[in-house]
């Protein structure tokens, strides 16, 4: 995508409200620039990473939400404070859709990097696939490959959906819209029913409806799982070559689809609608980082090892494999760090 710069930032008192970690008189401009050091806070997800920093979603109990970068260190700097959801990163170029307060509707900004961990947000006229304006839902990042899912609807048609990866998104400077080149379209049956679409993993979603789930890849756009008719059981979680399934069974997939690993089960939980479930995998795949509630495992092909809940009330919303070195991002403690080897004891970042 191309790296647009803007000089603007965007005013407007509706967006000037306490989020992230500044005090309640503070506005937009004073927490651009500040720096909070290590805290218990809330977690909503993980977005990118920007600057060998993590870009995550906050938000903290009486106040608005937050985007924020948090470093290995565990300092937090907040670049944009109001409500809003990240839709994708560009180099260091942050789309997101901003919600104003008592509003469901969102408007898309851009937030640009003026110089250190400082942004400059620019209203745009929002995300378009030929002339249909498209409504944000969800968005899926993938760490191993830096890489974005996104989920659309036509706007005023929830069950139109359209889901689209994020190389195949890029501003247009003539429009002023961020312009979808190619998008897979889905039309759910009903409105109103249990009929939904959900990502699950890097280029993969699935369909939920009256006769059960299907799972598809988003570059081809074929039905994955099952290869005909449907599964009784929700996909979870796709990372990698694996499969989680519901049930609890572990697919592998192979030349000629998806294959159960006999011996060997999950009790994975999707925490957060519409969203994956917290897993996260090395770069050849030989090892999967999961979290089963708060307890974490490990699971390397064959086998799968559970290690003692690592607090209590801990919700897990997303997990980041760094070599040997896992995060766990909560949605009540901040986030917790160990290594693969030590699975059982984790540390506050």
């Amino acid at each position: 995508m191309k790296k647009i710069k803007y000089a603007l930032l965007l005013v407007a008192a509706a967006l000037a409200l306490s989020g992230c970690n500044t005090d309640a008189n503070e506005g937009i401009f004073e927490s651009m620039m500040n720096s909070t050091p290590n805290a218990s806070y809330t977690i909503r997800g993980l977005y990118g990473i920007v600057d060998d920093k993590f870009l995550i979603e906050t938000y903290e109990k009486d106040s608005a939400s937050g985007i924020e970068l948090l470093d290995k260190s565990g300092n937090r700097t907040c670049i944009y404070d109001a409500p809003a959801e990240v839709v994708l990163v560009d180099e260091s170029d942050i789309l997101i859709a901003a919600r104003k307060s008592g509003e469901t509707d969102a408007s898309y900004l851009l937030l640009s990097k003026n110089g250190g961990d400082t942004y400059s947000a620019k209203e745009i006229d929002g995300v378009k696939y030929n002339e249909i304006s498209l409504s944000f839902e969800a968005t899926y990042f993938e760490s191993t490959k830096n890489s974005y899912t996104l989920l659309f609807s036509a706007a005023g048609e929830s069950q139109t959906k359209y889901v689209v990866k994020g190389e195949n998104v890029e501003y247009d400077s003539i429009s002023g819209t961020y312009a979808v080149s190619d998008a897979k379209k889905f039309e759910l049956p009903s409105a109103g029913g249990d009929d939904r679409l959900c990502i699950v993993g890097d280029g993969f979603f699935y369909i939920k409806n009256s006769d059960g789930y299907k799972l598809y890849e988003l570059i081809s756009g074929n039905q994955v799982y099952p290869t005909d008719g449907t599964a009784e059981s929700e996909p979870v979680a796709v990372v990698g070559k694996y499969l989680f399934l519901a049930d609890g069974s572990i697919l592998v997939k192979g030349n000629e689809g998806y294959a159960k690993v006999e011996n060997v089960s999950h009790s994975l939980t999707n925490p957060v609608s519409s969203q994956h479930a917290p897993v996260a995998t090395n770069s050849d795949y030989s090892k999967v980082v999961g979290f089963s509630n708060a307890k974490p495992f490990l699971f390397d092909g064959t086998t799968l090892t559970q290690y003692a809940q690592i607090g209590s009330d801990v919700r897990i919303v997303a997990v980041y494999l760094d070599g040997e070195t896992v995060y766990a991002f909560t949605a009540s403690s901040g986030v917790m760090k160990t290594s693969i080897g030590s699975l059982g004891n984790f540390d506050e970042l």
